[in-house]
């Protein structure tokens, strides 16, 4: 899931499907988000980092 202000949105899809546990990875997180103006953060194990929207839809 993604998390913007609080809420929860799908993710419809993601790649790379794995990585190693070092990070340094660029990671592409798919779903019907059209919030151009929000900020996004990604849970990775329960670690928030920044995302960007890059094409709402």
């Amino acid at each position: 899931m993604l998390q913007a202000t609080g809420r929860l949105f799908i993710v419809t899809d993601y790649s790379p499907e794995w990585s190693y546990p070092e990070g340094g990875v660029k990671v592409l997180i798919t779903g019907p988000w059209q919030e151009a103006s929000s900020n996004y953060n990604c849970l990775f194990d329960q670690v928030a980092v920044p995302a960007s929207l890059i094409q709402p839809g």
